[in-house]
């Protein structure tokens, strides 16, 4: 079976739809949502939450980073805690040294549902403090599976419609042998046609007895 011009430039599209699509899911799944915990021009929260939903209807655990910032006068002796407990009052994470040092962030796959950050400072030190989350990111594989399923089907669909199709037109027409009879227009003013009605006003003149 020879693969024409046309079929390779139609298979050439299909191959570069299936990168196009898997770049864009690539990039879709790694987009975060920030979730805001503390700023610098507020209040310190010290119990702030974060709810993480599912998605899909999936409970598989998703990626989340704490970010933590500090800003206040200069170092007193005093130490800066914050912690991160789950619904349970398990806690799963604590950090605490000087705050005037760069706190590192803390990362982590969490099952949908409410967290606790609580946070233990100086009356005189800023927090700023957010989560970044990542909720495509534990269907990454999954749906990126669907989506290469799903082109390979259209493509499959696409390529035996133009196939049928392309059988169609090529194959030869059938001619028939009945011949519709022509017909001649006659005037009637025509002298050559033949009027069957005695009525007729250009029948011959009637000639008597002889």
């Amino acid at each position: 079976m020879e693969i024409s011009a046309k079929q390779i430039r139609l298979l050439s599209l299909w191959l570069v739809s299936l990168i196009v699509v898997n770049l864009i899911w690539s990039n879709v799944a790694s987009m975060t949502a920030i979730q805001e915990l503390n700023d610098f021009d507020r209040e310190v929260d010290e119990f702030a939450q974060i709810e993480l939903s599912q998605f899909f209807g999936s409970s598989k655990p998703m990626p989340v980073s704490i970010v933590t910032e500090t800003s206040g006068g200069e170092n007193s002796g005093e130490s800066f805690t914050w912690s991160i407990t789950d619904k349970t009052g398990q806690e799963l994470y604590r950090w605490s040294g000087d705050y005037n040092t760069s706190i590192p962030e803390w990362s982590a796959e969490l099952e949908p549902g409410v967290y606790s950050v609580q946070v233990q400072h100086p009356d005189f030190v800023s927090v700023k403090q957010y989560a970044e989350i990542s909720p495509l990111a534990a269907h990454e594989t999954n749906v990126r599976i669907l989506l290469n399923l799903g082109l390979f089907l259209i493509a499959v669909i696409d390529f035996l419609i133009r196939n049928r199709l392309s059988k169609i037109e090529s194959k030869p027409k059938s001619k028939s042998d009945y011949t519709p009879p022509s017909f001649k227009k006659v005037s009637k003013f025509d002298d050559s046609a033949e009027l069957v009605d005695d009525q007729s006003p250009w029948r011959d003149p009637i000639i008597g007895n002889q």
